[in-house]
């Protein structure tokens, strides 16, 4: 378990206010988007309130690009002589300074073994020297993988291959018995004794629907009561179908019908995997939901032969997950394409592509729900390497949730669905999704890539580079169903083409006759009027089709 920290510290002491809900002007927001040289004087003023035994003179503050979500200032404090490094987080309006506090306080008070940010002041209000929000952390060693994974020779990739692999399996320790996303609970003063709300996956708990309009659904699992609250360990399965049940719920209320039909679609996909089997041992643990190059801190420098996992950042959507969920494999670290001596240029070539932008967080680097239907493939021995060594060291229990086609497809569903609006941009990533689903299951529903029984973890790690040209070389049944439907459509237009070209030249035939002034339909005579022959030529094609 973490200690606490020493009476006095930084930590101990923490700079606490939170009035609940404060009304934001348009100034305070433009504040967001101040320069650094117009933000600076703000900043330093706010160093000087936070550390007023502080040598002010000393105060170093840095310009830093931060990321999509946050505005990051590194600032350098010196006390009593003892110089100390933090953070100045300054989010987005909308994110929630409390649910990032109480989250990573939560962390650190529960294990000790995931090295998390600590925090050390931090203001919800527009009541301070910022005239913003903010939250100040202790900053930790290192630089981000981001900026050298690409440089790092093939022996620390491999290290740190194995490290991540150790995270991911300490993560999957760390256990719970409700599944959802870590929230602030709505009347949490941020406490140190506060704890975080485990909000069910699929609750809109902003939603105007009365709960009571859960009875007219007439859903056995769904109540007012579980619908604002999973019941203890609930089963995988369970999980992911109160999720959709939820949405359900919401889009049925909402009449918003083209929902509907993806949340039903999932549901019975969701009932076919867990009928089979594949949901996994029913685990709920730990998920950082975030877990790329960015996000991960290194040191490199003291011990190059050793290089060492320092922090793991943003756990501001960090949740509790049956394993499956939480074991997206980290296939950056082994697709050197991205991440090898190219990097840099790979990364120019994606930040100039408009579509790229759209699926990222930001970054330069793919969002959590945007996990590749298959899994990626070592090419080379060397990237064979590298994911040997994270797949070992994580464990076989998540390798063996890691790459099955079919728990892909599950994670995605999941992930897509946390998104709180279904954009046309989401719904076209679920119908791909979905499709995706319907190939395999049209091929053959026993598909499995990773054995079963029988057969040894390094037997299954050397297998994907064998069988997998194997699977890309074949027809997709989707590809084979759009030729047959292609040639479905040419038989129907030709049909129709002879149907007309045959009323047509009968029409003409019959108005050609200058003797005809009735033609019968049904046993009926019905008069033509004397007209020129084109439009006479016109009523019998119209007579022809209403027959």
């Amino acid at each position: 378990m973490s200690q606490s920290p020493p009476s006095g510290s930084p930590e101990s002491s923490q700079s606490i206010r939170s009035t609940g809900s404060h009304k934001t002007s348009d100034n305070q927001m433009d504040d967001y988007y101040l320069s650094f040289e117009e933000r600076l004087p703000k900043v330093r003023r706010l160093c000087i309130d936070l550390w007023p035994h502080a040598d002010h003179d000393t105060i170093h503050i840095e310009e830093h690009e931060g990321g999509g979500w946050n505005k990051i200032f590194p600032v350098t404090i010196t006390e009593d002589n003892i110089t100390q490094q933090y953070i100045l987080r300054i989010p987005r309006v909308f994110f929630d300074i409390k649910q990032t506090v109480l989250i990573l306080k939560h962390l650190r008070q529960t294990q000790d073994e995931i090295p998390v940010p600590a925090v050390v002041h931090f203001d919800t209000t527009h009541e301070n020297s910022l005239n913003y929000p903010f939250v100040v952390l202790r900053k930790i060693p290192g630089t981000s993988l981001k900026n050298v994974y690409s440089h790092l020779t093939q022996s620390q990739k491999i290290i740190v291959a194995r490290k991540l692999g150790e995270l991911c399996r300490k993560m999957q320790s760390i256990t719970s018995p409700y599944a959802g996303l870590m929230k602030a609970p709505a009347d949490s003063e941020t406490s140190a004794e506060s704890s975080v709300w485990i909000m069910p996956f699929g609750l809109k708990p902003d939603s105007a629907i009365p709960d009571h309009k859960v009875e007219d659904m007439h859903d056995d699992m769904l109540t007012p009561e579980t619908l604002r609250k999973d019941p203890p360990e609930l089963t995988a399965e369970g999980i992911l179908t109160m999720a959709f049940k939820r949405q359900l719920f919401y889009s049925t209320n909402r009449d918003f019908f083209w929902e509907v039909e993806i949340q039903e679609k999932s549901l019975d996909a969701i009932q076919e995997m867990a009928k089979d089997g594949l949901l996994g041992d029913n685990t709920v643990c730990l998920w950082h939901t975030d877990l790329f190059p960015r996000n991960i801190m290194v040191d490199v420098e003291t011990e190059p032969s050793n290089p060492i996992i320092t922090g793991l950042l943003d756990w501001d959507e960090a949740a509790y997950a049956p394993r499956f969920v939480a074991s997206r494999p980290l296939d950056w670290l082994w697709d050197l394409e991205t991440w090898g001596p190219h990097a840099e240029k790979h990364e120019a070539e994606k930040d100039n592509n408009s579509e790229h932008d759209a699926e990222s967080d930001g970054e330069g680097e793919p969002s959590t729900d945007d996990e590749p239907l298959e899994a990626v493939q070592p090419r080379t021995s060397e990237e064979l390497e590298i994911k040997q060594a994270f797949d070992e060291a994580a464990g076989e229990a998540y390798a063996l949730a890691a790459y099955e086609p079919r728990l892909i497809i599950a994670r995605r569903l999941l992930h897509h669905s946390l998104h709180p609006e279904w954009e046309d941009a989401i719904l076209e990533k679920f119908e791909t999704v979905l499709d995706h689903w319907e190939d395999l299951t049209d091929v053959n529903d026993e598909i499995d890539i990773i054995p079963e029984t029988g057969g040894s973890l390094d037997e299954f790690l050397d297998e994907p580079m064998d069988t997998a040209p194997e699977l890309v070389k074949e027809q997709s049944p989707r590809e084979d169903r759009n030729e047959k439907d292609s040639v479905h459509w040419i038989y129907i237009f030709l049909l129709a083409f002879c149907f007309v070209l045959l009323i047509l030249v009968s029409g003409f035939l019959v108005a050609f006759d200058r003797n005809l002034h009735s033609i019968s339909i049904g046993g009926v005579q019905t008069p033509l009027i004397e007209s020129p022959l084109w439009v006479e030529s016109c009523n019998i094609v119209i007579i022809h089709i209403v027959i």
